[in-house]
């Protein structure tokens, strides 16, 4: 009982401490400077630098709903007897698992395998050329990567609760980072094609845990200055004290996320958006609120450019996880365009938006969560909505337009029957379920 209740203590410790990351600063300077190495045939993808960096940090907002988040942030790898002996550990995680238990290699962290899932994950959806998706992986693998180049993330002493430190680890990586991130500059650097991953991955870990104690020698060093941790004194001295090896940490971290997404694009095959007919769309769009959806994959994904020509009459444009466009204030949360996604768009006046792009491919699928969705329509022709909808249309609760017209399924309810293009769709589903559109 005694170490179960240590057990809880000890995530809820984590919780609080890990969740920060390089703090939102350090994963965007990271996730960004991340393009800077991608070799000349990864050119189309340069323009995810600003989406890379605007989603630096989903994984740590992740971790106030997904109870397995936490644990993918670090590994306490010097709680492991072998890794105080000789300086590794197994690499394969059922077999750590099987020498220590599954809730001991829980606890520590399991950074390093997030890693590599995620890898996964990234490799898998630019074989499916789901190009938002493979953007939002690489910015999550980003972050982990991250956060194996931050040295309190791979120790237990991760907030010098064990050498009367105490608060180093937010001090360190939020606090001066924030202050003296400006002066951290990077110009790219070149990668090679990583061929075992997890030789890479663990290779990274172990070198970076030298700096545990180099952070901890600055943090005394500057205390010791300062004679406190607080003032403005304390961080100038910790940054005089840390710049050197926290500079190269920040650069490491970014020219490694590039050569693990280059990894993973060159065993998906190398695939490049748009590779198809380019063509020409135009949504007609209202004042007021529209609905709306992508059915060409734009030429330049970034909202910025997508949304230039209309850019004078929006107010605002969010997606269905509430992300936000917003012109006037420079907030993008939303990054990129998305055929699968719907959007919603406040006009302040009438306005046609010209989409320059590439044909949608055959058989685009959308993953959809119980609940509500905002879903895109990527055909260019209309269809019946029973055709359009024929896979998941026992798990539809309801079906909303833009005109606010609902087709309810259960009540034989048909307001509208038509699937348009250029248009978005509110979608209730009783269960998950994979969408294939024709």
């Amino acid at each position: 009982m005694r170490f179960k209740k240590a057990l809880s203590l000890l995530g809820i410790l984590y919780s609080s401490y890990l969740f920060i990351g390089w703090g939102y600063v350090g994963h965007q300077i990271i996730n960004r400077n991340s393009t800077l190495s991608f070799p000349p045939e990864m050119a189309y993808f340069l323009g995810w630098a600003d989406s890379l960096a605007a989603h630096g940090s989903d994984a740590d907002y992740r971790g106030s709903t997904d109870p397995t988040e936490a644990h993918k942030h670090y590994i306490d790898i010097d709680n492991y007897p072998e890794f105080v002996a000789t300086g590794r550990i197994p690499q394969d995680y059922e077999k750590l698992v099987a020498i220590h238990g599954d809730s001991f290699v829980s606890v520590q962290g399991i950074l390093p395998w997030a890693i590599l899932a995620t890898m996964d994950s990234l490799q898998a959806a630019f074989s499916s050329q789901r190009w938002q998706r493979a953007m939002l992986f690489a910015a999550d693998l980003g972050h982990y990567v991250g956060d194996g180049h931050m040295p309190l993330h791979i120790t237990r002493n991760y907030n010098g609760q064990y050498s009367g430190q105490y608060g180093i680890h937010s001090r360190y990586e939020t606090g001066m980072l924030n202050r003296y991130s400006h002066q951290i500059s990077y110009g790219g650097s070149s990668i090679d094609y990583v061929t075992v991953s997890a030789d890479f991955v663990f290779g990274f870990l172990y070198e970076n845990y030298v700096f545990v104690d180099s952070v901890l020698q600055a943090d005394n060093a500057a205390t010791a200055i300062a004679g406190n941790t607080e003032d403005d004194a304390y961080y100038a001295a910790l940054w005089d004290e840390s710049r050197g090896f926290t500079a190269r940490l920040l650069e490491n971290a970014s020219n490694r996320i590039a050569a693990l997404i280059y990894a993973s694009w060159i065993n998906a095959g190398s695939p490049i958006p748009g590779i198809g007919n380019i063509v020409n769309a135009s949504l007609n769009l209202n004042r007021g609120w529209n609905m709306v959806s992508f059915n060409v994959i734009p030429v330049d994904l970034n909202v910025d450019v997508v949304m230039q020509p209309v850019v004078d009459k929006l107010v605002i444009m969010k997606n269905g996880d509430g992300q936000a466009y917003i012109p006037q204030y420079g907030i993008n949360v939303i990054g990129q365009i998305d055929i699968e996604e719907g959007y919603q768009m406040y006009l302040t006046d009438q306005a046609a938006l010209p989409v320059t792009g590439f044909e949608a491919a055959p058989g685009t699928t959308i993953d959809l969560s119980r609940g509500w969705s905002l879903i895109g329509y990527p055909l260019d022709q209309s269809m019946d909505i029973r055709k359009v909808l024929e896979g998941i249309w026992d798990k539809i609760g309801l079906i909303k337009n833009g005109m606010g017209q609902v087709v309810i399924p259960a009540y034989d309810i048909m307001q509208f029957t038509q699937m348009v293009p250029g248009q978005a769709y509110q979608l209730y589903l009783t269960e998950a379920a994979i969408l294939i559109f024709p």
